[in-house]
């Protein structure tokens, strides 16, 4: 009902711009020689305020009585001439185009809104992930207690396998599964063009030889990727289903796997890697042993896909919370749709970069308060609809897009940036540069853009 109130609310305030008329400006009918008009502020108010609907109603109404008060008052004369139709025009066009606008970057705001409410729903399912992950390693602790030194193995690989990152998952899974199992030798292979490439080994000497690659379907670790299962030596040979390795590496059964399993983004997936055993104690080899190495490797399996989904996540970030600034990713993409746009329509097109050349020198502590210290400038000068960004590669580095923002309009915002700096007299930012590059024709792709920027950094 809200949305619609306006169908009241226009009569009522031209019903009071009427009354108005008649005790202030009897003699003048519809405020003709009035300006500005005050009918503009019912069109500026309800377009603003509702949109396209509320802002053609306004203008409609505004037209209606401006010609209808100026003919039922007698100076139809007027009607004769074409350019009195031109401001009662104006009415209509300009509400609607107003209106027009607000929906437009209204409806911006909601999606912005809908793609936050999707990243914030992620945030919290990777949450929960981690609580259920939280929840295995308790769970595992409990199943596997006869020791201390157990416990302490399984304590240190759950946090480890927690870890949002893939290569830390990776190398932490050898140590982790080799010290939980008594494993005294174990190795990750890595799918690559259709073979599978050792990455990474524990507890290996330096006499020892094993295979640094197998064929798709080579060796245990070939049939253990392929078939997307957990195997041992003992089983293949008594199915007959290992193949003997290529004659290029010299090997023999002396130097294949006793178990192999696959590991994937997430359970039951595609298997992007091999974890194989090179030895273990002989009295621990047997089909316990081989359900739990099967469980260890879909834990990690569910933790590298919690890794990969957290990866995805950030890719569509659209905020950096530290510094209540946009994400580097987001001023790719913006940058990339306002280039396109001053392709299109010739529209100006600004991108200044500070870049803080002390920062690094500084501790954590000292570099985060010198950042805040920058960016709460840049946010005081900078226009709404601007872009601050850090770069993703140089922490020193701040990306300033300025939209619709000519290379004059640019010279004075930084003239403005270094006027506040002087007048503020802060010490911490004494050492900076600043680079910009506008818009112009010639420019093929928004990277020349951020070339031109970084290639004037200093010389400003």
């Amino acid at each position: 009902m809200k949305r619609f109130s306006f169908f009241l609310e226009i009569p009522a305030f031209f019903v009071f711009l009427v009354f108005l008329n008649e005790i202030f400006f009897p003699e003048i009918p519809a405020f003709i020689d009035v300006s500005p008009h005050p009918y503009w502020g019912a069109i500026l108010l309800f377009g603003f305020r509702y949109g396209i609907y509320a802002g053609l109603a306004s203008g409609i109404s505004a037209t209606v009585i401006y010609l209808g008060t100026t003919w039922l008052q007698g100076d139809r004369y007027l009607f004769d001439d074409l350019s009195f139709f031109i401001l009662p025009s104006l009415f209509i066009v300009i509400g609607a185009l107003i209106g027009s606008g607000v929906n437009r970057f209204l409806r911006q705001i909601r999606e912005y809104q809908i793609v936050h409410n999707l990243d914030r729903d992620e945030i919290k399912q990777v949450r929960q992930e981690l609580k259920d992950m939280q929840l295995v390693t308790e769970g595992l602790e409990k199943r596997i207690t006869t020791k201390m030194t157990t416990l302490v193995t399984l304590h240190e690989g759950a946090r480890s396998l927690d870890s949002l990152k893939k290569e830390e998952i990776l190398q932490s899974a050898l140590r982790f599964i080799a010290k939980a199992l008594d494993f005294e030798k174990v190795a990750l292979y890595l799918k690559k063009d259709n073979r599978w490439e050792l990455v990474y080994k524990f507890g290996w000497q330096e006499g020892d030889y094993f295979p640094s690659v197998y064929e798709s379907q080579e060796g245990l670790v070939g049939i253990s990727g392929s078939q997307n299962k957990v195997i041992s030596l003992k089983d293949t040979l008594a199915k007959g289903e290992l193949p003997m390795p290529s004659t290029q590496d010299k090997l023999n059964l002396q130097n294949e796997s006793l178990l192999a399993g696959p590991i994937a983004n997430g359970e039951g997936n595609e298997p992007l890697g091999v974890i194989s055993v090179q030895s273990m104690p002989l009295l621990t080899f047997n089909s316990g042993t081989t359900n739990l190495f099967r469980f260890i490797l879909n834990w990690i399996s569910r933790s590298l896909q919690r890794a990969n989904y957290f990866d995805e996540i950030r890719a569509q970030e659209i905020l950096d919370p530290e510094f209540g600034i946009f994400s580097h990713r987001y001023l790719e993409r913006r940058l990339g749709q306002e280039f396109h746009r001053s392709q299109v329509y010739y529209l100006p097109l600004s991108l200044v970069l500070i870049k803080i050349s002390s920062l690094l020198d500084e501790n954590p502590a000292s570099q985060k308060k010198t950042l805040v210290t920058v960016i709460q400038i840049l946010k005081n000068i900078c226009q709404e609809t601007d872009v601050i960004a850090r770069d993703e590669t140089d922490p020193s580095l701040i990306h300033c897009l300025l939209t619709t923002t000519s290379e004059t309009q640019a010279k004075k915002f930084i003239e403005t940036l270094k006027q506040t700096q002087e007048e503020l007299g802060l010490k911490t930012i004494k050492e900076f540069s600043i680079g910009f590059s506008t818009f112009n024709p010639k420019l093929k792709s928004e990277k020349e853009l951020v070339h031109a920027a970084l290639e004037s950094i200093g010389k400003i």
